[in-house]
């Protein structure tokens, strides 16, 4: 899968285009995420592959986060609904990849630091990667991970989600946030 999707340089540069395109002026949030299938090299990844790509472009985006100080990149996996309301303490590769959407690609996102506080750090529980995620991860520890949880009115069902956070020069928010 390597050689065939990721060519490391084109999927920087792909990223890195989308980050110069992100308007955080008062009141916009446009273009604050991009689903891996939109990055250059990566849309024909089949959904079997969304998790393994996700943790390549991390490994990719780990030592870059501090470039775009003071916001907060992050990588956000949708996951199927579900009719009873579910948590997660431990998550494992293979969890993820069964309960993945089948429909909605992971995306990395921006967000500033107010949003983050208002918003993620209310809605958010964190969750203890397990070792089949920590092998693919060259950085761990410059990571934190996140499960939500909502009942969607509209379809009448439990919305679950995944956030993985790139820690940067703010990273002292998000580590209390896991205390």
């Amino acid at each position: 899968m390597d050689g065939i999707y990721l060519n490391k340089k084109k999927v920087e540069k792909s990223i890195q285009d989308w980050m110069n395109t992100v308007d955080f002026t008062e009141g916009k949030w446009e273009a604050n995420n991009l689903h891996i299938d939109e990055i250059d090299t990566l849309d024909k990844a089949t959904r079997s592959e969304w998790i393994d790509i996700s943790f390549m472009i991390l490994n990719i985006l780990t030592n870059r986060a501090n470039s775009i100080n003071p916001f907060i990149l992050f990588l956000h996996i949708d996951l199927k609904d579900s009719f009873k309301e579910t948590t997660v303490g431990r998550l494992s590769l293979s969890w993820l990849k069964k309960h993945i959407s089948e429909y909605t690609p992971p995306s990395l996102n921006i967000t500033s630091l107010d949003y983050y506080m208002e918003f993620y750090e209310k809605e958010l529980v964190a969750c203890v990667p397990e070792s089949s995620i920590l092998e693919l991860i060259y950085y761990p520890q410059y990571l934190d991970f996140f499960y939500r949880t909502y009942f969607d009115e509209n379809e009448n069902m439990f919305s679950r989600e995944i956030y993985i956070f790139i820690k940067s020069a703010l990273s002292p928010v998000l580590t209390d946030m896991q205390k």
